[in-house]
This record gives C-alpha cells, structure tokens and sequence, in this order.
C-alpha cells in the first residue's frame, strides 16, 4: 500500500513538471568560458576576494 502512494507522488511531481511553463527571462547558461571567450575589451577582469573564509557553527 506505502508503494501506491509513492507511486502516485512521483506521477504528480511528473506531470507537474511537464505542465510548468517555461518563464521568458530563462538565460542560457551553457556556453564555455575559456581562452577563446570574447569580452568586453575595457572591462575589468573577474577577480575573486575572499573577505570570509570561516564556517558558521550552526546554532
């Protein structure tokens, strides 16, 4: 009986994620940065600085 449930969970998730459209500000991200990327020719360079590098302790 515990499948039965399941299986009817999984079909709804299913079928509501066939039925969601797709919003129009989607941007597509799958395209590669590597040496032969354009950019903008006066713009800064991407920089990562750190300012925290500590974990929380979770309380």
């Amino acid at each position: 009986m515990a499948y039965l449930g399941i299986i009817c969970s999984l079909l709804a998730m299913s079928i509501a994620a066939k039925c969601a459209p797709i919003p129009q500000e989607t941007v597509d991200l799958t395209y590669t940065f590597d040496e032969t990327t354009l950019y903008w020719p006066t713009h800064q360079k991407f920089e990562l600085v750190v300012i925290s590098n500590e974990s929380a302790s979770g309380k």
